[in-house]
């Protein structure tokens, strides 16, 4: 009688939170938070518009996948709203320097931030670049950016490995992906995030950039 009571609870408890257990690791943790950052106390009153590059990438990243990041990194850099974006695609890039696309850390050409600020009447220059990438699980993703000044200062930094193989980047990852596609099936469905490089790349943008200076 006691056993039947119990399990009768227990239906009843998970009735009330759905499909999902009552010990959820979206809801309670431990999540991943980005440490390897540094910044200026305060983006200058004078930074009103960014160029954002197009992602580069080490040797073997994919042009595709550094395409589809191009517009993962857009559209979180936009949702920080901390400036005005505006986009250098690869072709703006190769009409001006030769290159499509620069790393962070290799040697730029002359002149490069100042070219930069004249053509696109901008302030500062938002480099991202894909240090480490696996598309298969678990996902791994090297997230490094850097907010430049048009006259070299740099406003702030940011390198992290976002790996799905740590339960709290996956826990991030899901809570992330559960904001901000909730889903109306029946059940749990941010686990996608943990199977899709994309919607992976879109919480690692939103981790890195959420550490931007405030205004």
């Amino acid at each position: 009688m006691l056993a039947a009571l119990g399990v009768a609870i227990l239906g009843l408890s998970w009735g009330c939170t759905g499909s999902r257990p009552l010990i959820d690791p979206v809801v309670l943790g431990p999540f991943f938070t980005p440490k390897n950052f540094s910044g200026v106390p305060r983006l200058p009153a004078k930074l009103q518009r960014v160029v954002l590059l197009p992602v580069a990438g080490v040797p073997g990243a994919p042009v595709e996948a550094l395409a589809s990041f191009d517009r993962v990194v857009l559209a979180e850099l936009e949702h920080q709203a901390r400036f005005e974006v505006v986009v250098a695609d690869p072709a703006a890039l190769m009409r001006l320097f030769g290159r499509p696309r620069l790393l962070s850390s290799e040697v730029l050409p002359a002149d490069f931030l100042s070219v930069l600020g004249r053509e696109f009447g901008a302030d500062g220059v938002m480099f991202v670049d894909i240090t480490s990438y696996s598309p298969y699980q678990p996902l791994v993703l090297g997230f490094r950016a850097k907010l430049a000044a048009t006259n070299g200062a740099i406003l702030w930094a940011f390198d992290t490995l976002f790996s799905t193989g740590d339960p709290t980047v996956a826990n991030a990852a899901r809570r992330h992906d559960r904001k901000r596609q909730p889903s109306s099936e029946p059940g749990d469905t941010s686990f996608t995030v943990l199977r899709s490089p994309m919607r992976f790349a879109d919480y690692a943008a939103d981790a890195a950039f959420a550490t931007l200076p405030p205004r």
